[in-house]
Protein backbone atom coordinates (compact mmCIF):
# COMPACT_ATOMS: atom_id res chain seq x y z
CA UNK A 1 0.00 0.00 0.00
CA UNK A 2 1.45 3.27 -1.00
CA UNK A 3 0.41 6.59 0.42
CA UNK A 4 -0.27 9.63 -1.74
CA UNK A 5 1.44 12.53 -0.07
CA UNK A 6 -0.96 15.35 0.52
CA UNK A 7 0.96 18.47 -0.33
CA UNK A 8 -0.22 22.03 -0.29
CA UNK A 9 0.89 24.02 -3.29
CA UNK A 10 1.06 27.13 -1.17
CA UNK A 11 3.51 27.57 1.67
CA UNK A 12 1.92 26.92 5.05
CA UNK A 13 4.50 27.54 7.70
CA UNK A 14 3.01 27.84 11.18
CA UNK A 15 1.49 31.15 12.08
CA UNK A 16 2.84 32.95 15.11
CA UNK A 17 0.48 33.58 17.96
CA UNK A 18 -2.35 35.75 16.67
CA UNK A 19 -2.80 39.34 17.66
CA UNK A 20 -5.05 40.40 20.51
CA UNK A 21 -8.36 38.55 20.15
CA UNK A 22 -10.04 41.39 18.32
CA UNK A 23 -11.86 39.02 16.00
CA UNK A 24 -12.80 36.28 18.41
CA UNK A 25 -16.57 35.93 18.89
CA UNK A 26 -15.89 34.99 22.50
CA UNK A 27 -14.67 36.93 25.50
CA UNK A 28 -10.94 37.24 25.98
CA UNK A 29 -9.16 35.31 28.72
CA UNK A 30 -9.26 38.48 30.84
CA UNK A 31 -13.04 38.49 30.62
CA UNK A 32 -13.23 41.58 28.40
CA UNK A 33 -15.91 41.69 25.72
CA UNK A 34 -14.44 41.67 22.21
CA UNK A 35 -15.65 44.00 19.43
CA UNK A 36 -17.16 41.11 17.47
CA UNK A 37 -19.06 39.93 20.54
CA UNK A 38 -20.40 43.46 20.99
CA UNK A 39 -21.45 43.42 17.32
CA UNK A 40 -23.22 40.08 17.74
CA UNK A 41 -25.17 41.35 20.74
CA UNK A 42 -26.27 44.66 19.20
CA UNK A 43 -29.70 45.09 17.63
CA UNK A 44 -29.38 45.64 13.87
CA UNK A 45 -31.59 48.75 13.82
CA UNK A 46 -29.62 50.23 16.72
CA UNK A 47 -26.45 49.60 14.77
CA UNK A 48 -27.83 51.41 11.73
CA UNK A 49 -28.74 54.50 13.75
CA UNK A 50 -25.18 54.70 15.06
CA UNK A 51 -23.54 54.63 11.61
CA UNK A 52 -22.62 57.70 9.59
CA UNK A 53 -24.06 58.02 6.09
CA UNK A 54 -20.69 57.22 4.53
CA UNK A 55 -20.35 54.09 6.69
CA UNK A 56 -23.84 53.02 5.64
CA UNK A 57 -23.08 53.47 1.94
CA UNK A 58 -19.75 51.68 2.34
CA UNK A 59 -21.57 48.57 3.61
CA UNK A 60 -23.21 48.33 0.17
CA UNK A 61 -19.91 47.64 -1.61
CA UNK A 62 -17.58 44.72 -2.11
CA UNK A 63 -14.13 45.73 -3.33
CA UNK A 64 -11.15 43.97 -4.77
CA UNK A 65 -7.69 45.28 -3.99
CA UNK A 66 -4.05 44.99 -5.01
CA UNK A 67 -1.21 43.54 -3.01
CA UNK A 68 -0.72 40.71 -0.57
CA UNK A 69 -0.70 42.64 2.70
CA UNK A 70 -2.30 45.59 4.42
CA UNK A 71 -0.47 48.07 2.21
CA UNK A 72 -1.06 51.78 1.74
CA UNK A 73 -3.65 51.14 -0.97
CA UNK A 74 -5.77 48.74 1.07
CA UNK A 75 -5.50 50.88 4.18
CA UNK A 76 -6.71 53.89 2.20
CA UNK A 77 -9.65 51.87 0.89
CA UNK A 78 -10.69 50.59 4.33
CA UNK A 79 -10.04 53.93 6.08
CA UNK A 80 -11.84 56.20 3.62
CA UNK A 81 -14.48 54.18 1.72
CA UNK A 82 -15.49 51.77 4.53
CA UNK A 83 -16.43 48.82 2.27
CA UNK A 84 -18.60 46.25 4.01
CA UNK A 85 -17.03 43.39 2.04
CA UNK A 86 -13.83 42.58 0.19
CA UNK A 87 -13.06 39.93 -2.42
CA UNK A 88 -9.73 38.09 -2.50
CA UNK A 89 -8.33 37.09 -5.89
CA UNK A 90 -5.38 34.93 -6.81
CA UNK A 91 -3.30 38.08 -7.17
CA UNK A 92 -3.67 38.64 -3.41
CA UNK A 93 -2.40 35.20 -2.33
CA UNK A 94 1.15 33.92 -2.01
CA UNK A 95 0.73 31.43 0.85
CA UNK A 96 -1.86 30.23 3.30
CA UNK A 97 0.02 31.87 6.16
CA UNK A 98 0.06 35.17 4.26
CA UNK A 99 -3.64 35.21 3.35
CA UNK A 100 -4.66 34.27 6.88
CA UNK A 101 -2.65 37.20 8.21
CA UNK A 102 -4.06 39.58 5.59
CA UNK A 103 -7.66 38.58 6.35
CA UNK A 104 -7.07 38.95 10.09
CA UNK A 105 -5.55 42.40 9.77
CA UNK A 106 -8.26 43.55 7.33
CA UNK A 107 -10.93 42.53 9.83
CA UNK A 108 -9.12 44.36 12.61
CA UNK A 109 -8.99 47.56 10.59
CA UNK A 110 -12.64 47.32 9.52
CA UNK A 111 -13.76 46.74 13.11
CA UNK A 112 -11.71 49.73 14.25
CA UNK A 113 -13.29 51.98 11.62
CA UNK A 114 -16.94 50.87 11.68
CA UNK A 115 -17.41 48.34 14.52
CA UNK A 116 -18.85 46.03 11.83
CA UNK A 117 -16.89 43.00 10.54
CA UNK A 118 -16.24 42.42 6.86
CA UNK A 119 -17.63 39.74 4.63
CA UNK A 120 -14.36 38.42 3.20
CA UNK A 121 -15.15 36.46 0.06
CA UNK A 122 -13.33 34.28 -2.44
CA UNK A 123 -14.20 32.25 -5.55
CA UNK A 124 -13.64 28.69 -4.31
CA UNK A 125 -15.88 26.81 -6.73
CA UNK A 126 -13.65 23.81 -7.46
CA UNK A 127 -12.01 22.55 -10.63
CA UNK A 128 -10.65 25.36 -12.76
CA UNK A 129 -11.96 28.15 -10.48
CA UNK A 130 -9.95 27.92 -7.27
CA UNK A 131 -8.14 30.71 -5.45
CA UNK A 132 -6.91 28.54 -2.55
CA UNK A 133 -4.73 25.84 -4.10
CA UNK A 134 -4.37 22.44 -2.47
CA UNK A 135 -3.27 19.07 -3.77
CA UNK A 136 -5.55 17.20 -4.17
CA UNK A 137 -7.81 20.13 -5.00
CA UNK A 138 -11.54 20.59 -4.63
CA UNK A 139 -13.04 18.85 -7.70
CA UNK A 140 -15.26 20.75 -10.13
CA UNK A 141 -19.02 20.96 -9.70
CA UNK A 142 -19.42 18.53 -12.62
CA UNK A 143 -17.20 16.00 -10.85
CA UNK A 144 -19.15 16.35 -7.61
CA UNK A 145 -22.40 15.69 -9.49
CA UNK A 146 -20.96 12.52 -11.04
CA UNK A 147 -20.71 10.94 -7.58
CA UNK A 148 -24.52 10.93 -7.31
CA UNK A 149 -23.92 11.13 -3.57
CA UNK A 150 -25.45 14.13 -1.78
CA UNK A 151 -23.81 13.20 1.53
CA UNK A 152 -20.36 13.12 -0.04
CA UNK A 153 -20.97 16.46 -1.78
CA UNK A 154 -22.10 17.98 1.53
CA UNK A 155 -18.87 16.70 3.10
CA UNK A 156 -16.93 18.36 0.25
CA UNK A 157 -18.69 21.63 1.05
CA UNK A 158 -17.97 21.20 4.74
CA UNK A 159 -14.22 20.54 4.46
CA UNK A 160 -13.93 23.35 1.90
CA UNK A 161 -15.71 25.64 4.35
CA UNK A 162 -13.39 24.53 7.16
CA UNK A 163 -10.38 25.46 5.04
CA UNK A 164 -11.84 28.87 4.20
CA UNK A 165 -12.87 29.58 7.79
CA UNK A 166 -9.41 28.63 9.05
CA UNK A 167 -7.94 31.20 6.66
CA UNK A 168 -10.29 33.96 7.82
CA UNK A 169 -12.93 33.89 5.08
CA UNK A 170 -16.64 33.91 5.87
CA UNK A 171 -18.16 33.98 2.36
CA UNK A 172 -17.69 31.76 -0.70
CA UNK A 173 -18.80 32.99 -4.12
CA UNK A 174 -20.06 29.48 -4.91
CA UNK A 175 -21.83 27.27 -5.80
CA UNK A 176 -22.58 27.83 -9.47
CA UNK A 177 -26.24 26.82 -9.80
CA UNK A 178 -26.61 27.51 -13.52
CA UNK A 179 -28.25 24.62 -15.36
CA UNK A 180 -26.31 23.84 -18.52
CA UNK A 181 -28.01 22.98 -21.81
CA UNK A 182 -27.26 19.47 -23.06
CA UNK A 183 -27.63 20.64 -26.65
CA UNK A 184 -25.80 23.96 -26.39
CA UNK A 185 -22.25 24.51 -25.21
CA UNK A 186 -21.69 27.42 -22.82
CA UNK A 187 -18.57 29.01 -21.34
CA UNK A 188 -19.22 27.56 -17.86
CA UNK A 189 -18.24 24.01 -18.85
CA UNK A 190 -17.32 22.00 -15.71
CA UNK A 191 -18.25 24.86 -13.37
CA UNK A 192 -21.91 23.79 -13.60
CA UNK A 193 -23.24 20.64 -11.91
CA UNK A 194 -24.97 19.58 -15.12
CA UNK A 195 -28.03 19.89 -17.35
CA UNK A 196 -30.58 18.05 -15.21
CA UNK A 197 -32.26 20.45 -12.81
CA UNK A 198 -32.91 17.71 -10.24
CA UNK A 199 -29.17 16.99 -10.06
CA UNK A 200 -28.28 20.68 -9.85
CA UNK A 201 -30.92 21.14 -7.12
CA UNK A 202 -29.55 18.29 -5.03
CA UNK A 203 -25.86 19.00 -5.43
CA UNK A 204 -25.96 22.79 -5.04
CA UNK A 205 -28.07 22.45 -1.88
CA UNK A 206 -25.78 19.74 -0.48
CA UNK A 207 -22.59 21.72 -1.13
CA UNK A 208 -24.17 24.86 0.37
CA UNK A 209 -25.26 22.99 3.51
CA UNK A 210 -21.66 21.89 4.02
CA UNK A 211 -20.37 25.44 3.68
CA UNK A 212 -22.95 26.79 6.14
CA UNK A 213 -22.12 24.06 8.65
CA UNK A 214 -18.50 25.28 8.54
CA UNK A 215 -19.54 28.91 9.08
CA UNK A 216 -19.25 30.06 5.47
CA UNK A 217 -21.98 31.98 3.62
CA UNK A 218 -22.60 30.36 0.21
CA UNK A 219 -23.47 32.42 -2.86
CA UNK A 220 -25.75 30.98 -5.56
CA UNK A 221 -24.71 32.28 -8.97
CA UNK A 222 -25.25 33.48 -11.68
CA UNK A 223 -28.88 34.65 -11.41
CA UNK A 224 -31.00 34.18 -13.49
CA UNK A 225 -28.83 31.56 -15.24
CA UNK A 226 -25.98 31.44 -17.76
CA UNK A 227 -26.76 27.88 -18.84
CA UNK A 228 -26.81 27.41 -22.61
CA UNK A 229 -25.57 30.95 -23.34
CA UNK A 230 -22.34 31.15 -25.33
CA UNK A 231 -21.51 34.79 -24.59
CA UNK A 232 -19.22 35.40 -21.62
CA UNK A 233 -20.51 38.40 -19.64
CA UNK A 234 -16.91 39.40 -18.93
CA UNK A 235 -16.75 40.32 -22.63
CA UNK A 236 -20.29 41.40 -23.60
CA UNK A 237 -23.91 41.34 -22.42
CA UNK A 238 -25.46 37.89 -23.10
CA UNK A 239 -29.11 37.78 -24.21
CA UNK A 240 -31.15 34.75 -23.20
CA UNK A 241 -34.41 34.19 -25.07
CA UNK A 242 -36.48 32.56 -22.35
CA UNK A 243 -39.98 33.15 -21.01
CA UNK A 244 -40.80 33.68 -17.35
CA UNK A 245 -42.60 30.32 -17.24
CA UNK A 246 -39.53 28.55 -18.62
CA UNK A 247 -37.22 30.44 -16.27
CA UNK A 248 -39.26 29.59 -13.16
CA UNK A 249 -39.61 25.94 -14.20
CA UNK A 250 -35.96 25.28 -15.05
CA UNK A 251 -33.22 27.84 -14.36
CA UNK A 252 -34.58 29.03 -11.02
CA UNK A 253 -35.30 25.55 -9.65
CA UNK A 254 -32.00 25.43 -7.66
CA UNK A 255 -32.87 28.70 -5.91
CA UNK A 256 -36.29 27.26 -4.99
CA UNK A 257 -34.60 24.11 -3.69
CA UNK A 258 -32.22 26.05 -1.45
CA UNK A 259 -35.07 28.22 -0.18
CA UNK A 260 -37.22 25.17 0.63
CA UNK A 261 -34.26 23.65 2.50
CA UNK A 262 -34.00 26.89 4.52
CA UNK A 263 -30.32 27.29 3.65
CA UNK A 264 -29.03 30.83 4.27
CA UNK A 265 -27.38 32.00 1.08
CA UNK A 266 -26.58 35.09 -0.97
CA UNK A 267 -27.46 35.47 -4.66
CA UNK A 268 -25.14 36.92 -7.29
CA UNK A 269 -26.95 38.81 -10.04
CA UNK A 270 -25.32 38.41 -13.43
CA UNK A 271 -25.05 40.74 -16.41
CA UNK A 272 -27.36 38.57 -18.51
CA UNK A 273 -30.44 40.01 -20.21
CA UNK A 274 -33.80 38.21 -20.62
CA UNK A 275 -35.70 40.38 -23.16
CA UNK A 276 -38.82 38.18 -23.13
CA UNK A 277 -39.18 38.82 -19.39
CA UNK A 278 -37.88 42.39 -19.15
CA UNK A 279 -38.51 44.21 -22.47
CA UNK A 280 -36.09 46.96 -21.40
CA UNK A 281 -33.34 44.44 -22.22
CA UNK A 282 -31.45 45.46 -19.08
CA UNK A 283 -29.06 42.88 -17.64
CA UNK A 284 -30.29 41.29 -14.40
CA UNK A 285 -27.86 43.56 -12.53
CA UNK A 286 -30.02 46.57 -13.45
CA UNK A 287 -33.41 44.87 -13.92
CA UNK A 288 -36.04 45.62 -11.30
CA UNK A 289 -38.29 43.10 -13.08
CA UNK A 290 -35.83 40.25 -12.56
CA UNK A 291 -34.65 41.21 -9.09
CA UNK A 292 -37.69 42.70 -7.36
CA UNK A 293 -40.51 40.88 -9.15
CA UNK A 294 -39.04 37.49 -10.09
CA UNK A 295 -36.44 36.89 -7.36
CA UNK A 296 -38.00 38.72 -4.43
CA UNK A 297 -41.75 38.41 -5.11
CA UNK A 298 -42.20 35.28 -7.22
CA UNK A 299 -39.51 33.19 -5.47
CA UNK A 300 -39.88 34.80 -2.04
CA UNK A 301 -36.14 35.39 -1.58
CA UNK A 302 -35.27 38.02 1.04
CA UNK A 303 -31.53 37.56 1.48
CA UNK A 304 -28.53 39.45 0.16
CA UNK A 305 -28.29 40.09 -3.58
CA UNK A 306 -24.89 41.19 -4.82
CA UNK A 307 -23.81 42.06 -8.33
CA UNK A 308 -21.08 40.51 -10.36
CA UNK A 309 -18.34 43.08 -11.01
CA UNK A 310 -19.96 46.14 -12.58
CA UNK A 311 -16.69 46.89 -14.35
CA UNK A 312 -17.26 43.85 -16.59
CA UNK A 313 -18.12 44.62 -20.21
CA UNK A 314 -21.48 42.91 -19.82
CA UNK A 315 -22.49 45.69 -17.39
CA UNK A 316 -21.54 48.52 -19.74
CA UNK A 317 -25.01 49.44 -20.96
CA UNK A 318 -26.52 52.68 -22.25
CA UNK A 319 -23.19 54.51 -21.86
CA UNK A 320 -23.70 54.71 -18.09
CA UNK A 321 -20.75 55.90 -16.03
CA UNK A 322 -19.50 53.44 -13.44
CA UNK A 323 -20.94 55.60 -10.65
CA UNK A 324 -24.35 55.61 -12.28
CA UNK A 325 -24.14 51.84 -12.76
CA UNK A 326 -23.72 51.50 -8.98
CA UNK A 327 -26.75 53.74 -8.38
CA UNK A 328 -28.90 51.88 -10.92
CA UNK A 329 -27.89 48.51 -9.45
CA UNK A 330 -29.11 49.60 -6.00
CA UNK A 331 -32.34 51.00 -7.41
CA UNK A 332 -32.91 47.68 -9.20
CA UNK A 333 -32.75 45.79 -5.89
CA UNK A 334 -29.12 44.78 -5.28
CA UNK A 335 -27.77 45.03 -1.74
CA UNK A 336 -24.04 44.84 -2.47
CA UNK A 337 -22.23 46.25 -5.51
CA UNK A 338 -18.98 44.66 -6.65
CA UNK A 339 -16.19 46.88 -7.96
CA UNK A 340 -13.17 44.65 -8.32
CA UNK A 341 -10.41 46.99 -9.42
CA UNK A 342 -8.85 50.41 -8.86
CA UNK A 343 -9.33 52.64 -5.83
CA UNK A 344 -10.23 55.72 -7.91
CA UNK A 345 -13.05 53.85 -9.65
CA UNK A 346 -14.28 52.51 -6.32
CA UNK A 347 -14.21 56.01 -4.88
CA UNK A 348 -16.26 57.21 -7.86
CA UNK A 349 -18.89 54.52 -7.24
CA UNK A 350 -19.19 55.31 -3.52
CA UNK A 351 -19.39 59.03 -4.26
CA UNK A 352 -22.18 58.52 -6.79
CA UNK A 353 -24.27 56.49 -4.33
CA UNK A 354 -23.65 59.01 -1.54
CA UNK A 355 -24.84 61.80 -3.83
CA UNK A 356 -27.91 59.77 -4.87
CA UNK A 357 -28.87 59.26 -1.21
CA UNK A 358 -28.39 62.94 -0.37
CA UNK A 359 -30.48 63.97 -3.37
CA UNK A 360 -33.24 61.50 -2.51
CA UNK A 361 -32.85 59.25 -5.57
CA UNK A 362 -32.02 56.44 -3.15
CA UNK A 363 -34.19 56.83 -0.07
CA UNK A 364 -32.98 56.24 3.48
CA UNK A 365 -35.61 53.51 3.71
CA UNK A 366 -34.15 51.76 0.64
CA UNK A 367 -30.65 52.09 2.08
CA UNK A 368 -31.71 50.69 5.45
CA UNK A 369 -33.48 47.72 3.83
CA UNK A 370 -30.16 46.56 2.35
CA UNK A 371 -28.30 47.34 5.57
CA UNK A 372 -30.65 45.12 7.60
CA UNK A 373 -30.01 42.21 5.25
CA UNK A 374 -26.25 42.73 5.25
CA UNK A 375 -25.89 43.17 9.01
CA UNK A 376 -28.18 40.23 9.77
CA UNK A 377 -26.07 37.95 7.57
CA UNK A 378 -22.90 39.26 9.17
CA UNK A 379 -24.25 38.33 12.59
CA UNK A 380 -24.90 34.79 11.29
CA UNK A 381 -21.47 34.51 9.68
CA UNK A 382 -19.28 36.58 11.97
CA UNK A 383 -15.55 35.79 11.64
CA UNK A 384 -14.29 33.05 13.93
CA UNK A 385 -10.51 33.15 14.06
CA UNK A 386 -8.76 30.23 15.72
CA UNK A 387 -5.35 30.88 17.21
CA UNK A 388 -3.86 27.41 16.89
CA UNK A 389 -0.85 27.22 14.56
CA UNK A 390 -1.99 26.92 10.94
CA UNK A 391 -0.34 23.57 10.28
CA UNK A 392 -2.17 22.03 13.25
CA UNK A 393 -5.51 23.44 12.08
CA UNK A 394 -5.02 22.17 8.54
CA UNK A 395 -4.17 18.68 9.76
CA UNK A 396 -7.58 18.59 11.45
CA UNK A 397 -9.37 19.07 8.11
CA UNK A 398 -9.92 15.83 6.21
CA UNK A 399 -10.37 17.33 2.75
CA UNK A 400 -7.73 15.09 1.15
CA UNK A 401 -9.65 11.99 2.21
CA UNK A 402 -12.99 13.43 1.09
CA UNK A 403 -11.64 14.43 -2.32
CA UNK A 404 -10.15 10.92 -2.71
CA UNK A 405 -13.54 9.38 -1.96
CA UNK A 406 -15.14 11.61 -4.59
CA UNK A 407 -12.78 10.42 -7.34
CA UNK A 408 -13.15 6.79 -6.27
CA UNK A 409 -16.95 7.13 -6.45
CA UNK A 410 -16.84 8.80 -9.87
CA UNK A 411 -14.80 5.92 -11.30
CA UNK A 412 -16.85 3.18 -9.63
CA UNK A 413 -20.09 4.68 -10.98
CA UNK A 414 -18.79 4.55 -14.55
CA UNK A 415 -16.84 1.28 -14.44
CA UNK A 416 -19.06 -1.21 -12.60
CA UNK A 417 -18.47 -4.09 -15.06
CA UNK A 418 -15.50 -6.45 -15.32
CA UNK A 419 -12.12 -5.22 -16.53
CA UNK A 420 -12.21 -3.61 -19.97
CA UNK A 421 -8.46 -4.09 -20.39
CA UNK A 422 -6.85 -6.77 -22.51
CA UNK A 423 -3.45 -8.41 -22.07
CA UNK A 424 -1.49 -5.76 -23.99
CA UNK A 425 -2.18 -2.26 -22.72
CA UNK A 426 -0.66 1.14 -23.55
CA UNK A 427 -1.21 4.25 -21.43
CA UNK A 428 -0.95 7.74 -22.97
CA UNK A 429 -0.79 11.05 -21.09
CA UNK A 430 0.87 14.45 -21.03
CA UNK A 431 1.25 13.97 -17.27
CA UNK A 432 4.09 11.87 -15.87
CA UNK A 433 2.18 11.78 -12.58
CA UNK A 434 -0.74 10.09 -14.33
CA UNK A 435 1.54 7.55 -16.01
CA UNK A 436 3.63 6.72 -12.95
CA UNK A 437 0.67 6.42 -10.59
CA UNK A 438 -1.12 4.15 -13.09
CA UNK A 439 1.94 1.91 -13.43
CA UNK A 440 2.08 1.31 -9.68
CA UNK A 441 -1.26 -0.50 -9.78
CA UNK A 442 -1.58 -2.08 -13.22
CA UNK A 443 0.68 -3.24 -16.05
CA UNK A 444 1.09 -1.46 -19.35
CA UNK A 445 3.45 0.37 -21.66
CA UNK A 446 3.72 4.05 -20.79
CA UNK A 447 3.76 6.65 -23.56
CA UNK A 448 4.49 10.29 -22.74
CA UNK A 449 2.41 12.27 -25.25
CA UNK A 450 5.03 14.96 -26.03
CA UNK A 451 6.99 12.08 -27.64
CA UNK A 452 3.96 10.70 -29.53
CA UNK A 453 4.79 9.82 -33.16
CA UNK A 454 1.51 8.50 -34.51
CA UNK A 455 -0.87 5.57 -34.38
CA UNK A 456 1.15 2.98 -36.33
CA UNK A 457 1.94 -0.51 -35.07
CA UNK A 458 -1.12 -0.81 -32.82
CA UNK A 459 -2.47 -3.98 -34.37
CA UNK A 460 -1.55 -6.20 -31.42
CA UNK A 461 -2.52 -3.69 -28.74
CA UNK A 462 -5.74 -4.68 -26.94
CA UNK A 463 -6.45 -1.42 -25.09
CA UNK A 464 -5.12 2.13 -25.11
CA UNK A 465 -5.80 4.12 -21.93
CA UNK A 466 -5.78 7.75 -23.10
CA UNK A 467 -5.74 10.60 -20.58
CA UNK A 468 -7.59 13.57 -22.10
CA UNK A 469 -6.33 16.53 -20.09
CA UNK A 470 -7.06 19.53 -22.32
CA UNK A 471 -7.16 20.90 -25.87
CA UNK A 472 -3.70 19.62 -26.85
CA UNK A 473 -4.38 16.02 -25.88
CA UNK A 474 -7.86 16.30 -27.42
CA UNK A 475 -6.24 17.28 -30.71
CA UNK A 476 -4.05 14.15 -30.59
CA UNK A 477 -7.08 11.97 -29.77
CA UNK A 478 -8.99 13.28 -32.80
CA UNK A 479 -6.23 12.06 -35.13
CA UNK A 480 -6.79 8.41 -34.17
CA UNK A 481 -8.40 6.35 -36.96
CA UNK A 482 -11.75 4.71 -36.25
CA UNK A 483 -10.17 1.26 -35.86
CA UNK A 484 -7.87 2.58 -33.14
CA UNK A 485 -10.60 4.55 -31.37
CA UNK A 486 -12.45 1.28 -30.76
CA UNK A 487 -9.49 0.25 -28.61
CA UNK A 488 -9.27 3.50 -26.63
CA UNK A 489 -10.51 4.00 -23.08
CA UNK A 490 -10.63 7.76 -22.54
CA UNK A 491 -10.01 9.12 -19.03
CA UNK A 492 -11.34 12.65 -19.43
CA UNK A 493 -10.19 15.05 -16.72
CA UNK A 494 -11.09 18.05 -18.88
CA UNK A 495 -14.29 19.31 -20.53
CA UNK A 496 -17.05 17.07 -21.85
CA UNK A 497 -17.11 19.22 -24.99
CA UNK A 498 -13.90 17.68 -26.32
CA UNK A 499 -15.69 14.38 -27.02
CA UNK A 500 -18.45 14.48 -29.63
CA UNK A 501 -19.47 10.82 -29.61
CA UNK A 502 -18.78 8.31 -26.84
CA UNK A 503 -19.67 5.34 -29.05
CA UNK A 504 -16.58 5.78 -31.22
CA UNK A 505 -14.42 4.71 -28.26
CA UNK A 506 -14.15 1.50 -26.27
CA UNK A 507 -15.11 3.44 -23.15
CA UNK A 508 -15.23 7.05 -21.97
CA UNK A 509 -14.80 7.82 -18.29
CA UNK A 510 -15.63 11.46 -17.58
CA UNK A 511 -13.91 12.74 -14.45
CA UNK A 512 -13.86 16.48 -15.25
CA UNK A 513 -11.18 17.34 -12.67
CA UNK A 514 -7.54 16.58 -12.05
CA UNK A 515 -6.15 14.60 -9.13
CA UNK A 516 -2.41 13.96 -8.57
CA UNK A 517 -3.19 10.22 -8.37
CA UNK A 518 -5.72 10.11 -11.18
CA UNK A 519 -3.75 7.27 -12.78
CA UNK A 520 -4.13 5.18 -9.61
CA UNK A 521 -7.90 5.49 -9.66
CA UNK A 522 -7.98 4.66 -13.38
CA UNK A 523 -5.81 1.58 -12.86
CA UNK A 524 -7.82 0.34 -9.91
CA UNK A 525 -11.15 0.53 -11.67
CA UNK A 526 -10.05 -0.45 -15.18
CA UNK A 527 -8.02 -3.49 -14.16
CA UNK A 528 -10.18 -4.31 -11.13
CA UNK A 529 -6.95 -4.57 -9.14
CA UNK A 530 -7.51 -5.73 -5.60
CA UNK A 531 -6.02 -3.17 -3.24
CA UNK A 532 -7.19 -0.66 -0.72
CA UNK A 533 -8.31 2.72 -1.99
CA UNK A 534 -5.36 5.13 -2.37
CA UNK A 535 -5.71 7.70 0.36
CA UNK A 536 -4.02 11.06 0.48
CA UNK A 537 -2.26 11.62 3.77
CA UNK A 538 -2.34 14.91 5.61
CA UNK A 539 1.43 15.27 5.50
CA UNK A 540 2.14 18.92 4.73
CA UNK A 541 4.90 20.34 2.59
CA UNK A 542 7.35 22.76 4.26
Amino acid sequence: MRSIVFSLILSILPVAAAKQALLSPHSTSSGKITPVETFLNTNVDDMITQMTLKQKVGQLFIFGFTGKNINVSLKRQLNTLYPGSIIVFGRNISSLKQIRRLNTEAQELAMKNTKVPLLISVDQEGGMVLRIKTSPALPSARTLALTGDEHLVQEAGYVTGQLLSTLGFNMNLAPVVDISDEQQRDFLENRAFGHQKEVVNQMSSAFSKGLVHAGILPTAKHFPGHGGVRTDSHLATPYKQITLTELLFNDLAPYKSMLSSQIPFAVMASHISCPLIDPSRKPATFSKVLLEKVLRKDLGYDGIVLTDDIQMKGARVNQLSLGERAVQAILAGNDIIMVGWNYNVQKQAVGAVLKAVKEGRISEERLNTSLRRILSYKQKFAPKMNYEPLVIKLKQISFAQIYDQIFDKVFSNQLPDPSVLGRKVEIYSYSWKFLSSYKKWANGRLLYLPKFKGWKNKKNVDTIVFHLSGPTSAKVLRTAPASIKKKIVVINSSSRDYIENDDQFKKVVNVHSYHPSLGSFAAKHLAKTEYRQPTSSTTLSP
